[in-house]
This record gives structure tokens, sequence and C-alpha cells, in this order.
């Protein structure tokens, strides 16, 4: 596996497992509508957008050429970090994490935050933690159909 910098190219692939993705992770968490509405051509919409900006860094773990997870950062948050369901459990996602984290830290963020769902068995959400993320204020998430979230912060300045 290889962290990279995203490039226009992987548009579509990264459109295609971060649907998969959802799908795996928020089943059952959130409402099937809110799940159902985002579509591969919706989030390849939204992709090639994000790949052509330049204030958003995206990582990705790539293997044999292809982008399997990716990291989204912007300003002093991690954005995203998701990977395709049939790659979990390899590490990508510990890995794309602590590249997002030397990201800001390089960016000379001090501190710095993400949002994720408030479930602490949810394996992103453990991640986070076991990493130093320190959990805080928990809301209604509003893309997610009102499922709680929570917004996690990481001293940087260390």
């Amino acid at each position: 596996m290889l962290l990279r910098p995203a490039k226009p190219s992987d548009a579509s692939t990264i459109a295609h497992y971060h649907v998969a993705a959802w799908a795996a992770t928020y089943t059952g968490r959130i409402p099937k509508e809110t799940i159902d509405e985002l579509t591969v051509e919706r989030r390849l919409d939204q992709w090639e957008a994000w790949l052509s900006d330049s204030i958003s860094t995206v990582i990705v773990a790539d293997v044999d050429g292809a982008a399997v997870g990716h990291a989204l950062v912007s300003g002093d948050e991690l954005f995203q970090l998701y990977l395709d369901p049939r790659h979990l459990g390899k590490g990508y996602g510990k890995a794309l994490l602590n590249a997002a984290t030397d990201e800001l830290r390089i960016g000379g963020i001090e501190t710095a935050y993400l949002t994720t769902l408030n479930v602490p068995t949810q394996p992103a959400y453990q991640l986070y933690v076991s990493t130093g993320w320190v959990p805080g204020v928990v809301e209604p998430a509003e893309v997610c159909g009102g499922a709680e979230s929570v917004r996690m912060s990481l001293d940087l300045s260390l």
C-alpha cells in the first residue's frame, strides 16, 4: 500500500468506494433514505470538484494502482476518512489518519478537528480516540438524518 496525493483520475474510483463505505458504515445507524440519496453519480460530481480545488488536500491509500481509501483535509479539519469496505482491517485507515495528521501539523495547525457519528463502538470512533482525538460536543448531524455526531479535537502543538 502506498500513500499518495489524489489525482483527478481517482474521482470515479473514490466515488464508488465512498458510496459503498457509507452503506457499510451507516446502515442501521442513520435513516435509509439518507443512504439511498448518496449515489455514485452524486459523489462523482463532488469528487471531481474536490479534486480540482486547491483548498483541500486529499491523500489516498493506493493498492496496485487504485485508490482504496482516502483522507480529506481542509483548513484545520479532517473532513473525511473512508476506506473501501473490502480493505478494512489492514491498517490503511490508521496510515491515512497519521498522514492526514501530519498534513495538518505541517500546515501549522495547532488544534485539529473532525466530526464523526457518536457511536463509541464504531471502529472509526475507536481509531480516533486511540490516536489521541478527544470527543467533545455531541449534536444532531444534518448530513446523517439527525443521528448524533461528535466533534473531536487533537492537540498538534506537542
